[in-house]
């Protein structure tokens, strides 16, 4: 439309520009539509939408609020409106519009599965299955409805669910880099080490310019103790994505076995430059420093680790063996009852809290713990 002149002109050429992509063209249509219709909703909505998408939600939200000033049995406005304050974070008021889209019409599906994101973010789990059970019934061939729900059945362990309904989500859309990452992922917490390899390198070959999926890949090498096409994998990653501090500290744990623990070292501090409240690579840093014998370096993580997260079982028992070596045989013990507490099915702590309990000559506890390790893990070596 060149020459626009009614309100209803300007909203049409306003729309469609937002579509191409011409925010500002669209803005300024929309806001011209506003100044010669103030009293009509869909201007507001429709200029609400331009907003939205330039990332204004502030003033998106405005927007939509007057739009349903204006008109408040409309329901496509209360869905508008619960996208816009999903988008920002404001997850209750999205599933109050959401109720109120719904109740106006009950077989919108996508109103259902945003619903469902909402609930999610807000810890109501039940609630968001339901949605999302709800939306495939309402539209079965939703794609983003099916990954939605595996990322619910993912969080609840139920990995074989979760595979289900991203088989059908890489049915219904073969190309989608990110659902073939997502099915790797899923498989890779199944024990599935070559199924999720093989699913990162389909995301990679469809979107080989993420980082993340070459960050992801590594890990499953690693897993598989490829640790050699694992390096290479976190070497690309931070060739795309310098910033990704994970793929820092990823690499640090290849290097680490590989002996180098000059470059582990490196790749640790590197991953908390650019990420310092990474308790997990505090510790892992501190175990390239003990391998390397820099005691003092090796506590002081260790303990920052635990300063970051009180629940890192791993950091409570790495600290304990360093104490146990260095003769604290009190401190280690007391190290490894903390890390045990947290994680009741740590064999390794009972080992080693078997050995410290030995050499403190309380041989009744040291047997103890050698029984649970061993029931726990068989595989496990002690010294006779």
């Amino acid at each position: 439309m060149a020459n626009p002149e009614t309100a209803e002109e300007f909203k049409s050429r306003g729309d469609a520009r937002r579509a191409k992509g011409d925010l500002a063209g669209a803005l300024a249509d929309c806001t011209k539509c506003i100044e010669l219709k103030p009293d009509w909703a869909q201007g507001f909505n429709s200029r609400a939408l331009v907003k939205q998408v330039k990332g204004d939600l502030a003033g998106a939200l405005a927007d939509f609020d007057r739009a349903i000033e204006l008109n408040p049995a409309l329901p496509q406005l209360y869905k508008n409106r619960a996208d816009a304050r999903r988008l920002k974070g404001d997850h209750a008021g999205a599933i109050a519009d959401y109720d109120k889209a719904i109740a106006a019409n009950p077989a919108w599906f996508e109103a259902f599965n945003n619903r469902g994101v909402s609930r999610q973010a807000n810890g109501d789990l039940d609630g968001a299955l339901g949605d999302f059970d709800k939306t495939i019934q309402l539209k079965p061939d939703y794609v983003q409805a099916y990954t939605n729900r595996a990322g619910i059945r993912r969080i609840r362990k139920d990995f074989d669910g979760a595979l289900v309904d991203l088989d059908r989500a890489i049915e219904l859309r073969g190309n989608s880099a990110i659902t073939f990452a997502s099915r790797g992922s899923v498989r890779r917490a199944k024990g599935d080490l070559e199924g999720a390899r093989a699913d990162y390198t389909k995301a990679i070959e469809l979107k080989p310019d993420s980082a993340e999926f070459f960050n992801n890949r590594g890990t499953a090498n690693q897993d598989i103790g490829d640790l050699k096409s694992a390096l290479a994998d976190f070497n690309r990653a931070i060739e795309l994505k310098p910033d990704l501090a994970m793929a820092w500290n990823n690499r640090g744990l290849v290097k680490h076995p590989l002996g180098d623990l000059d470059g582990a070292i490196s790749d640790y501090t590197q991953a908390l430059k650019l990420k310092p409240n990474l308790a997990t690579t505090y510790n892992n840093r501190g175990g390239a420093k003990s391998a390397k014998g820099d005691v003092a370096g090796a506590l002081a993580d260790y303990t920052r680790a635990i300063e970051l997260k009180p629940d890192l079982a791993r950091a409570w028992s790495n600290r304990g063996e360093l104490k146990r070596n260095q003769g604290d045989l009190v401190g280690a013990i007391a190290d490894y009852d903390k890390a045990i507490e947290l994680k009741p099915d740590f064999a390794e702590a009972y080992q080693n809290r078997s050995v410290a309990r030995e050499a403190r000559g309380d041989l009744a506890g040291s047997d103890a713990d050698r029984a649970k390790a061993l029931s726990l893990k068989p595989e496990l070596a002690f010294d006779l």
